[in-house]
This record gives structure tokens, C-alpha cells and sequence, in this order.
């Protein structure tokens, strides 16, 4: 006896060669979801850039050591080409210069 005739796996057919017999797997909803993820390039280029976006956010501490310029910096010497108008506000205007 074969161990898959022990698990119940092979039935004989009517001539005495054995049949397999296969079971109908269920695929969870999770498994259902890679299989068409996996097909979907533009899904798997946005995955991707997520992830990108996830491991900077992540990794942010050591870009502003390496970097050497913090995150919420304000250089204020930058805008001295552009002086406030009535309003406070400064804007880049082009002087023809």
C-alpha cells in the first residue's frame, strides 16, 4: 500500500488503475490579494515608492546628521533679495537684472 492510498488520497477506478483524487484548496483573502498585486506593475511601482517614502521618514535622523542642515532651519539672510511689501509678505519679481 502507498502512502497515498493510506491517506486516503488515490481511489481505483473502474479497471483497477488509481485515480488521484485532488482536493479543492481555499485561498485566503490575503493570498488572493498577492496573487493580483503581483500582476499589477503600477501597484508594485507605487508599493514600492511607498515604501521608499516610509524608509526616508524612518531614516530622517540620520539624513539631517549627514546632510547637515535641520529640518525646520529658516535662513532668513536667503530673502534679503526680496524686501516685505505693505503686507508683510515677500515676493520674487523679476527686476530685469
Amino acid at each position: 500500500m502507498s502512502t497515498a492510498e493510506a491517506l486516503g488520497q488515490v481511489q481505483t477506478g473502474g479497471l483497477g488503475a488509481p485515480e488521484p483524487v485532488f482536493a479543492i484548496a481555499s485561498r485566503t483573502p490575503w493570498q488572493l490579494f498577492w496573487e493580483r498585486f503581483r500582476e499589477d506593475r503600477l501597484a508594485l511601482v507605487a508599493g514600492g515608492f511607498v515604501a521608499f517614502e516610509i524608509a526616508v521618514a524612518l531614516g530622517a535622523p540620520l539624513i539631517v546628521h549627514f546632510v547637515g542642515h535641520p529640518p525646520n532651519a529658516q535662513y532668513p539672510s536667503v530673502l534679503e533679495c526680496c524686501p516685505p511689501d505693505e503686507r508683510g509678505a515677500r515676493r520674487l519679481t523679476h527686476t530685469g537684472r
